[in-house]
């Protein structure tokens, strides 16, 4: 009987051991991390109220000069997206994880060669759709070109926790595997994203003029993670008139538009 009795209370401890461990383990994202309502005009208020312990990479950090792109011609990008039929939306998307290159070979979207197999992965959620005006809280898998010893001077790969808005499609050769058009902006604001939230663009665009705000000195550089190599931004817009912009676009090509 007392051998019984030590047996149960070996196994009650190891069992309540193993709880505490998962209950310590790293949450999953969840849908009761962000908090989203609507101003009087319908459009959304975003607020993160997560509680994830985000890190910054561990390794060797710094970056290859690489010669800055040419202004951006938004028309043409949005009709080259269209035309491959990868477009889907424009996306509120906040980094959850970034990969290192170990943890993404082991990934089911993982492709061994060019440019996938020099490329820097990223877990990611979408957080709200902005064109078909609704919520999605839905994991997905982002691929960068660039390593993390290879990035583009003056616009340093995401770190986690960062949040942007971009028109998301999926890769062409790897099913699940997604990438976003040149018109990313970043959110400096990630606590609470309005219609009034500004938004940054790394790289200028003619078109975009229109709803440009002016831009002071010490919102031309952020410095991030990339202590070598901060962010370099080159236009500022509120986030309801980049929206706005794009429906307009798309209207403009027979796309049906909620308002």
């Amino acid at each position: 009987m007392k051998l019984k009795i030590k047996i149960f209370c070996v196994f009650l401890a190891t069992f309540l051991v193993l709880i505490n461990l998962v209950g310590c383990a790293k949450p999953l994202w969840s849908e009761n991390y962000v908090d989203i309502t609507y101003d009087d005009s319908g459009f959304p208020i975003i607020n993160f109220s997560d509680n994830l312990s985000y890190t910054t990479y561990e390794g060797e950090i710094g970056f290859g000069v690489c010669h800055m792109y040419s202004p951006s011609e938004f028309s043409k990008d949005l009709d080259a997206v269209i035309s491959l039929n990868a477009f889907e939306s424009m996306y509120l998307i906040k980094v959850l994880k970034r990969c290192t290159q170990e943890e993404a070979k082991n990934l089911d979207v993982y492709l061994d060669k060019y440019p996938y197999n020099i490329g820097t992965y990223f877990e990611v959620a979408l957080i709200y759709d902005y064109v078909n005006n609704k919520e999605i809280n839905e994991i997905i898998y982002y691929m960068s070109p660039k390593s993390i010893n290879n990035q583009i001077e003056g616009k340093p790969l995401f770190s986690v926790g960062d949040c942007w808005i971009g028109i998301l499609f999926e890769d062409l050769q790897v099913e699940n595997l997604y990438g976003f058009s040149s018109l990313g902006c970043f959110v400096k604001d990630q606590k609470n994203i309005s219609q009034d939230t500004f938004v940054y663009a790394w790289r200028y665009d003619d078109e975009l003029e229109c709803i440009e705000l002016e831009l002071t000195d010490e919102e031309k550089i952020i410095q991030g993670e990339f202590e070598d190599n901060p962010l370099i931004i080159v236009q500022k817009f509120r986030l309801g008139d980049v929206v706005n912009f794009l429906k307009n676009a798309l209207e403009e090509r027979g796309y049906e538009i909620q308002y």
